[in-house]
C-alpha cells in the first residue's frame, strides 16, 4: 500500500518505507547496493522498486538508468 490509512500505519506504507531510502547517508550509490542496505524493511523487490519510483516522482532522487546509479537530490 503506498499511503497510509486507519489499517495500515505510516511506517508500514510505501512514503513510510520511502525515508528509509534517503536516510542512507550518500550522495551516490547504486541500486543493488541500496537494496541490500533497505532490503529488510522491503516485502520484496517490487515493494523496494515502487518506493524508487515514488522518489523519483517526487524529485527526490535520480536514477541513471545506464549505469543502475541512484543520486540523491539536494
Amino acid at each position: 500500500m503506498i499511503t497510509p490509512n486507519k489499517f495500515l500505519p505510516l511506517d508500514q506504507s510505501i512514503l513510510g518505507k520511502c525515508f528509509r531510502i534517503l536516510d542512507i547517508e550518500t550522495d551516490q550509490i547504486s541500486l543493488l547496493d541500496l537494496y541490500d542496505k533497505t532490503q529488510q524493511y522491503f516485502i520484496d523487490v517490487s515493494e523496494f522498486l515502487l518506493a524508487i519510483d515514488v522518489l523519483y516522482a517526487l524529485n527526490r532522487i535520480d536514477v541513471d538508468l545506464g549505469t543502475g546509479i541512484v543520486s540523491y537530490a539536494n
